[in-house]
């Protein structure tokens, strides 16, 4: 069963949270994960947008070890692939009219160089950018038609490492450094969001959460292709010297609850 880490500040700073609902997409590992956690246990029904039915209830099983009374559905979401992204959209709509929060956390890191999305994009771009701002164009009525819900999209410190260059060669080459595929995927989704956040006068509270480094699967899950050696010793660095992702997810349940949330760009203390 996982414990709660940081159960006390959370009580002190977010109240219970009975009849609300909030999707999180990614939620089967790392911040998305533990976003959940400390949701459900302020009572908060959960759906999970997850590309993996088998770990994505793995992941719900835990989640109600915490609350076994707790609301955890989950929906199939491919990031990666438009017709996956179309039909989650369509799910989501129908069967839920009314939700309190979205967190736009589903990403990957490093896959192999010349791997692509279904549509035939570079993956991590296509995937981290193109496939998550597709679906904030398919969710945007639906965001607007739920007065005052949260949405809160969670980037990376990647963004600030590199220069943009010649913008289109990134959705269409396959030969680039995947991190700098990584960190400017993260960039321009953190442009686009901000758009939002600057808006006055919005029915929706968007903001922005920089989780700082945080000790995820982030170099060992299954989309990645370090070999399997430098993944185990990445984990470990990560483990002793990064933060809990259950810290990391603080500040996203943070901005989800917080009453004036709106145009608010969350980002750690110090360098990470």
């Amino acid at each position: 069963m996982e414990h709660l880490k940081y159960a006390k500040y959370l009580n002190k700073h977010v109240s219970d949270l009975s009849g609300q609902t909030f999707v999180i997409t990614g939620a089967n590992s790392g911040i998305g994960f533990y976003t959940s956690l400390l949701l459900i246990s302020k009572n908060a029904n959960i759906v999970m947008a997850c590309r993996s039915k088998v770990r994505a209830e793995e992941a719900r099983l835990k989640l109600l070890e915490v609350n076994p009374f707790g609301v955890v559905d989950i929906l199939i979401y491919d990031q990666a692939s438009f017709l996956s992204i179309d039909q989650f959209a369509d799910e989501l709509q129908g069967k839920y009219p009314k939700i309190n929060g979205f967190v736009f956390n589903a990403g990957i890191f490093h896959p192999k160089k010349d791997a692509a999305t279904t549509d035939g994009f570079p993956l991590t771009i296509g995937t981290n950018y193109l496939g998550a701002f597709y679906l904030f164009e398919k969710l945007n009525p639906y965001f607007e038609r739920n007065i005052n819900m949260h949405v809160v999209s969670v980037g990376s410190l990647a963004n600030i490492m590199f220069h943009t260059g010649k913008f289109y060669k990134y959705f269409t080459c396959f030969k680039i450094n995947i991190f700098r595929q990584y960190a400017l995927s993260k960039m321009f989704l953190m442009a686009n969001f901000t758009n939002f956040t600057l808006k006055e006068n919005c029915s929706v509270q968007y903001s922005l959460m920089h989780p700082g480094v945080a000790s995820t699967n982030i170099v060992s899950g299954p989309s990645n292709s370090y070999p399997d050696w430098f993944a185990r010793l990445a984990k470990k660095f990560m483990l002793t010297f990064m933060n809990h992702p259950e810290k990391s997810a603080l500040g996203v349940v943070l901005l989800l609850t917080k009453e004036n949330a709106h145009g608010n760009y969350s980002r750690p203390r110090g360098l990470l």
